[in-house]
């Protein structure tokens, strides 16, 4: 089971936590691929950036259950 996450006296669900750091990376992520133009050769951005954030999101929650 994972513990709570403790934020200055605050204690938060790992997940809200997960979702936080999530955002983060994907605003990074997104920044990165407009620059290189990989919005303009998906069929649907906003399909596209759905799935990307559903992937890191993933990918967090697992990173941090198996370590």
């Amino acid at each position: 089971m994972l513990a709570n996450v403790d934020v200055y006296g605050f204690y938060i669900a790992p997940f809200a936590a997960d979702v936080v750091s999530t955002l983060v990376a994907f605003f990074f992520l997104r920044k990165v691929l407009a620059r290189f133009g990989i919005n303009r050769m998906v069929w649907h951005p906003n399909l596209f950036e759905i799935a990307l954030f559903s992937i890191l999101l993933c990918l967090f929650v697992m990173f941090r259950a198996s370590g």
